[in-house]
């Protein structure tokens, strides 16, 4: 994994207002951004030992990594569109 550093370049600054705008929370207290990448199979593990809990937090975590990943795929093509991207 690797981390993007606050306002590293403008597609990370426009991804990380969004998240701002979206969580109401300013972007000088969020974390920098984190990259992860799992092979076939692989999943992040959660730690919770409360079983009801843990699935909150899974389906939580599900909606807004889905959002997050909708959000950054808008993102790429609007760079792409723009000539900034691979391609």
């Amino acid at each position: 994994g690797t981390f993007l550093k606050r306002y590293q370049d403008a597609v990370v600054e426009r991804v990380e207002n969004k998240v701002a705008a979206w969580t109401q929370v300013p972007v000088s207290h969020q974390e920098d951004i984190q990259v992860l990448r799992y092979g076939i199979g692989q999943m992040h593990a959660d730690t919770l030992k409360d079983p009801v809990a843990g699935v909150r937090v899974r389906q939580l975590r599900r909606s807004c990594w889905e959002a997050v990943g909708k959000m950054l795929q808008e993102e790429g093509e609007r760079t792409e569109a723009a000539g900034n991207g691979p391609g």
